[in-house]
């Protein structure tokens, strides 16, 4: 996540533009965030839960 003052500057930059194009600026950003997030827990991947288990834990067993 950005830190708080380059938020900040984001957000001072955002005001000044029309609406419709803020909207998209801060869109965009979040997509970056998110993208951001994603290669993160891809860098420290989790062991994957067995198919069993959740069918298990879940009690989907038919």
């Amino acid at each position: 996540m950005c830190e708080s003052a380059t938020l900040e500057r984001i957000t001072q930059a955002v005001r000044g533009l029309p609406e419709p194009l803020a909207e998209k600026v801060l869109e965009y950003i979040e997509d970056l965030a998110d993208i951001a997030e994603a290669n993160a827990r891809l860098a420290d991947p989790q062991p994957a839960i067995p198919l069993e288990d959740i069918i298990r834990e879940f009690d989907l067993e038919g």
